[in-house]
């Protein structure tokens, strides 16, 4: 019957050379295994980027102009992937400003997280460009453009980067010649974190 001559083919096909087939079948399948094995999962995770440990007194400048969150690229064996789960929560980016230097100096980016050492991971950008400066307080004098005006207070307290107010030595206030009668006006410091008083009496004599 023709089912019992394939029947016979079969064995006869595992009979010759039973033992270079049976080593040929352990090799494939041990590198199926190591195949498997390489095979890696990519993911890729945003992670918020923290600026930690900047001492009292110093700012960072262009705070809003750097990235608020860290690119992280995880790659973690096929094998593994189904019986392990994680997310941004596993890892922490951060600045340390605890040695700031003034000016825009190039800073680490650093990467924390609770995930295995033999899982590959690495973040984008490794490294972060910050501008800090020191925050300094400083009266400066109140001037007018006309001579013939005076105020209740002749100074204001102004807060902010040093590298604004080191040469700060006075604002003025530009009036109208037809105020007559006591006035408030309203003053304006550029480059200043904050100011006081911010509306002053004016007088005109």
């Amino acid at each position: 019957m023709w089912w019992k001559n394939i029947l016979d083919s079969m064995v006869r096909f595992f009979n010759e050379n039973a033992l270079v087939k049976l080593i040929s079948l352990v090799l494939a399948v041990l590198v199926w295994f190591y195949i498997n094995g390489l095979l890696k999962v990519q993911k890729v995770l945003n992670v918020p980027l923290e600026l930690i440990n900047l001492p009292k007194g110093f700012e960072i400048v262009n705070k809003a102009n750097l990235p608020k969150y860290v690119q992280v690229n995880v790659s973690i064996p096929k094998r593994k992937y189904d019986n392990f789960e994680f997310s941004s929560k596993d890892f922490v980016a951060y600045v340390d400003l605890a040695s700031p230097r003034l000016g825009l100096s190039k800073y680490n980016v650093y990467l924390s997280s609770t995930l295995p050492e033999e899982i590959y991971v690495f973040h984008v950008p490794s490294e972060v460009f910050v501008d800090i400066d020191v925050v300094i307080t400083q009266q400066v004098k109140i001037l007018f453009s006309q001579s013939n005006f005076s105020s209740d207070v002749d100074q204001v307290v102004v807060i902010g980067f040093s590298r604004y107010l080191i040469d700060l030595t006075n604002i003025v206030v530009k009036l109208e010649s037809e105020i007559k009668t006591p006035t408030n006006i309203q003053i304006h410091v550029t480059n200043a974190i904050d100011y006081y008083p911010k509306v002053i009496r004016v007088s005109g004599y």
